[in-house]
């Protein structure tokens, strides 16, 4: 077996890829660990845009894209392409990575709203973790008397610089 690689999968919607896609450059730079990131075509390029500024992303982290045949209109459910369009695709992905990269899926970190990446991990015999930076907000909201009474911020929440 090779060295760990990690295929992450976030739900297509901008505030759920750049937290993942944090999480990915820590595993990067702070583990060594490969990852494969998992993206549509549309949110790629958005991506890429906003990260005009970075230093080399993709030399850092494989970014792969998958075809955007999803809704074009409101009239369509977002949700219903994200359940099943998608993943179909990433169970492909996965079969062409595994049958052509030396390093073999080890683990899949798959956003909360996308159950089923458990799923493909479990049919895989690969670890699965699920990420959800919504349960971090939570903590953070839940901590904020402690932050007040400890000075860190004042009761109109700007941020205490003494």
């Amino acid at each position: 077996m090779g060295n760990p690689h990690v295929l992450v999968i976030p739900f297509p919607a901008y505030g759920h890829i750049s937290s993942l896609l944090k999480l990915s450059l820590q595993l990067v730079h702070d583990h060594g660990i490969k990852v494969t990131f998992v993206i549509t075509e549309v949110n790629r390029q958005r991506v890429m845009h906003s990260l005009a500024t970075s230093d080399g992303i993709e030399s850092q982290i494989r970014l792969v894209s998958i075809p955007d045949d999803g809704p074009k209109s409101q009239e369509t459910l977002f949700e219903e392409h994200a359940f099943s369009s998608l993943s179909g695709k990433v169970k492909q992905l996965i079969e062409q990575i595994n049958a052509s990269d030396s390093d073999k899926i080890t683990c899949i970190v798959a956003d909360f709203l996308l159950g089923w990446g458990m799923q493909m991990a479990a049919e895989r015999g690969v670890k699965g973790v699920v990420f959800s930076s919504a349960l971090a907000s939570l903590v953070l909201i839940s901590k904020i008397p402690n932050l007040i009474d400890d000075g860190i911020i004042d009761d109109d929440g700007k941020i205490s610089l003494h």
